[in-house]
């Protein structure tokens, strides 16, 4: 199946024609616990949580949510193509627009540039996640006990700008990363860090699924100069070795539609166009000759006639043994 659109596209036309289209949108539901936090779409304000953001589907954009006393949350918003639905559309135009104008290359031509018209308006996609829904995580830490969502066990936010998360280096974090991987279960990890040499002693807690994914919680101290910071704060697993502090968000995918056998779809198309158009092609002379005869008549007169003759040769195709012929080229891709 990979390379049939470019089979299908190097036996019709390698041309196409396009104009600018209306660009689609999609509604994204967007909440926070607790509400009342900042969206902003790809940096520019789109109002509070919670919200329906209206994003354009021809591209990717990220969802930025702040809120006062509480860790910052991006979640990316992303195009899914939908191949099969914007090929069958793309044909379904071509054919539509072949036999209206009783042209069977302007039909190729208008079906190939709808599927680059369908790509810049953004109807060739959906966006996913549909949905999203975000634990908010208060900067200074949870509170030690409760459940592990910890929605209503929150410590109070605080607004002081230096927690022991923020003062971590990236030598820091990635021994964070490390010790929420592999670490025992109430068993304390402590390393100064060689670049703002804080002191750090971290202790993870048991590893619960949440959404599908390994969330931890963890207790962390920071000591220097006298100066002692303490929190708790849950982190979620995104790869190896990689965990992000807060929780999972909780988003909904794509909608799920009937899937099409584009392929079959799009021979269907066209054998139907096929059949309603004569052969494609004509002749074009190629050599010809001259032949002279001489007579005289009885009363002595002269005459002569040339006669002249040529040769020409004709190519044409036939719309439905073509498409006959392609979907055999490409039976079992």
């Amino acid at each position: 199946m990979k390379r049939f659109p470019a089979l299908l596209l190097v036996v019709v036309s390698l041309m196409f024609a396009g104009c600018q289209a209306e660009v689609f949108k999609q509604n994204i539901p967007v909440s926070t616990n607790p509400l009342g936090a900042q969206i902003l779409v790809d940096g520019k304000p789109a109002g509070q949580t919670p919200a329906n953001v209206e994003l354009t589907r021809n591209s990717d954009h990220i969802l930025t949510l702040t809120k006062q006393g509480y860790r910052q949350e991006d979640v990316t918003i992303k195009r899914q193509y939908q191949a099969d639905s914007t090929m069958l559309n793309a044909v379904n135009q071509g054919v539509q627009d072949g036999k209206f104008f009783d042209d069977a290359f302007m039909g190729v031509n208008s079906g190939v540039g709808a599927i680059e018209d369908q790509k810049s308006s953004g109807e060739a996609y959906v966006l996913t996640p549909s949905t999203v829904k975000v634990q908010l995580t208060p900067v200074g830490g949870i509170a030690h006990s409760g459940s592990s969502h910890g929605a209503s066990h929150a410590a109070t936010p605080s607004s002081e700008q230096t927690d022991a998360l923020s003062v971590m280096s990236e030598f820091d974090h990635e021994v964070l990363d490390r010790v929420l991987e592999s670490g025992k279960s109430g068993q304390s990890r402590s390393w100064k860090s060689p670049q703002n040499h804080w002191h750090f002693k971290v202790v993870p807690q048991p590893a619960k699924m949440m959404s599908g994914t390994p969330v931890r919680k963890f207790s962390v101290v920071a000591t220097k100069d006298g100066k002692h910071l303490t929190a708790v704060y849950p982190a979620y697993r995104e790869n190896s070795n990689d965990w992000r502090i807060g929780y999972p968000h909780q988003v909904t995918g794509a909608p799920k539609t009937a899937p099409v056998d584009g392929k079959k779809a799009t021979f269907d198309a066209l054998k139907a166009a096929a059949a309603g158009m004569g052969d494609i092609g004509g002749s074009k002379k190629v050599g010809g000759s001259s032949h002279s005869k001489e007579s005289f008549g009885k009363d002595g007169s002269y005459s002569k006639t040339t006669t002249k003759s040529s040769t020409s040769v004709g190519a044409s195709i036939n719309p439905e043994g073509a498409v006959d012929l392609l979907e055999k080229l490409t039976e079992g891709e």
